[in-house]
């Protein structure tokens, strides 16, 4: 919409420029007071995406096991650092029927423990979990277990060498370590994951002239 008035018309009747600026305002100041006119179907088909994205994750939280009792495996775990020992407690006691462990140094400012654990529950797949290290581990670690508590299996992995009789610690063997550094579903796993290999032709033995 456009108003336009002449000169000689303003000249003569200067009350006519205030008379139409008011009325363009008046027309206007609904669409001012609205905003930018918006695409209602862009405003969908964004509603959407964010929403199917928000319905991913919330699955992959809800399929992801925190350990906290309330999970698939319906087991408990606590990693604890105490005293330079790196401490495992499993909950309830009789649970842990394996643990693979791995440092992972890759990045030097934040070492990770990678435990991979197998329980009564779960059968021989293990659940791959990492904990961030707060302490000085290396590679030639010991671990123990201490058959003291009665609610929890406890494990015990030090650089140091514990004394059995006093502690009553007995050696733990552990699986073998996990060649998975990542829980299922983490992004590094889906961006390493390969292609399907492509399917190989029929060889020529296999294809036959059709006859009646």
């Amino acid at each position: 919409m456009r108003i336009s008035f002449s000169r000689i018309t303003l000249s003569r009747f200067p009350w006519l420029a205030v008379s139409g600026a008011l009325s363009l305002a008046i027309i206007l100041s609904p669409q001012l007071a609205r905003g930018p006119m918006k695409n209602p179907a862009s405003d969908s088909i964004t509603s959407f995406a964010s929403g199917r994205q928000a319905q991913q994750n919330s699955q992959q939280d809800d399929n992801y096991d925190r350990l906290d009792g309330h999970g698939q495996s319906g087991k408990t775990v606590h990693v604890i650092e105490w005293d330079g020992n790196l401490e495992v407690h499993v909950y309830p006691s009789g649970s842990l029927k394996g643990l693979g462990l791995k440092l992972d140094t890759q990045n030097k400012n934040k070492p990770v423990m990678v435990l991979a654990y197998r329980f009564d529950t779960t059968g021989p797949k293990p659940i791959i979990r990492r904990n961030v290290l707060g302490i000085e581990l290396r590679e030639n670690f010991k671990v123990y277990k201490d058959p003291s508590p009665a609610d929890y299996d406890k494990i015990v992995i030090t650089n140091h060498l514990l004394n059995k009789k006093s502690s009553q610690v007995a050696d733990f063997k552990l699986d073998p370590a996990p060649t998975q550094l990542y829980p299922d579903g983490h992004p590094t796993l889906v961006a390493k994951t390969p292609d399907e290999p492509a399917r190989a032709p029929a060889s020529s033995e296999s294809i036959r002239p059709f006859s009646w």
